[in-house]
């Protein structure tokens, strides 16, 4: 009986008891306070019941959501192992087979039906290789930050990709002041996007550019080309899954910009694009200098 426990110890005491009804399970709390005379001595107890129904009711719903979220992140990991392992594995061989395939074939005119089996095989790399990627960035927790110079990352990511600019015979030009912020190893990712996609863009011969200003607290980083440009009624939704903006003949997977977007979040900073003044697009995120935690 809490209010004989009340009484003895002169400490308030609570519980929960769970009735059930003909109108379902309903929930009571029970609260005891003890009050003291001059002698400091409990003489009387006040009792309290209230009806917490609606509190249960609304904790077990946050229980089976958190529940959910779980189970959903886990899919998420599965389904990011699945693409890499279970699709890259036997694409690899699909690959492979054609390639001798293609050693044996005689010349007969079948330049054309083999250039478009291979840009298909690239395709479906490219989409399982950032379907992959993106399940890794949404389900991303417990994230390791380190104080890491951004030119430097951004040099290695042009080395990476030097050879697909040297196609197109493009220049890459890159700050040359070193600045530094606390970032997760994801933040490759929208370097590498975003370069990828201004040397898709842009035309043969033409020059991309790399600036960073510092803000005081963050810094802003600018990707500039000299493409076509992105209309303003693709501005805000060309970051999201599966939305891009065809250019010629030039398509991807639709999810390398929401994977910049999810990164520059996971970092507490912001994405745009905007227009440049003599033609093509200028995509800018801000990144703080010091990790931002979650409140």
């Amino acid at each position: 009986c809490i209010v004989l426990e009340a009484f003895e110890t002169g400490r308030t005491i609570e519980s929960v008891h769970q009735h059930d009804t003909e109108r379902g399970q309903l929930f009571h709390e029970s609260r005891a306070l003890p009050t003291r005379n001059t002698m400091g001595e409990s003489y009387q107890i006040v009792y309290v019941l209230n009806d917490v129904t609606e509190k249960k009711e609304a904790e077990q719903t946050l229980r089976e959501y958190a529940d959910r979220l779980e189970r959903s992140n886990n899919l998420k990991d599965l389904f990011a192992d699945i693409m890499r392992h279970d699709l890259l594995n036997p694409l690899g061989v699909v690959k492979n087979v054609f390639e001798l395939i293609e050693e044996d074939l005689p010349d007969k005119g079948m330049d054309r039906e083999i250039a478009m089996v291979k840009r298909n095989i690239a395709k479906i790399e490219d989409l399982v290789h950032s379907a992959a990627r993106f399940g890794q960035v949404e389900s991303a927790k417990d994230m390791e930050f380190e104080n890491r110079n951004l030119k430097e990352i951004l040099e290695e990511v042009v080395s990476s990709l030097s050879s697909e600019g040297l196609k197109k015979d493009m220049k890459i030009m890159i700050f040359e002041e070193d600045y530094y912020a606390e970032t997760s190893p994801f933040i490759e990712d929208v370097f590498s996007n975003l370069i990828t996609n201004a040397i898709k863009y842009s035309p043969p011969g033409s020059t991309i550019d790399a600036s960073c200003e510092d803000l005081g607290d963050k810094l802003m980083i600018s990707i500039s080309d000299r493409g076509m440009g992105v209309p303003d009624e693709h501005k805000q939704g060309i970051f999201e899954r599966f939305k891009r903006v065809e250019k010629g003949s030039v398509k991807g997977s639709g999810l390398g910009l929401a994977i910049v977007k999810r990164v520059v979040e996971l970092h507490k900073g912001d994405v745009w694009v905007e227009d440049r003044p003599d033609g093509g697009s200028t995509f800018t995120f801000t990144l703080p200098k010091k990790r931002v935690k979650d409140a």
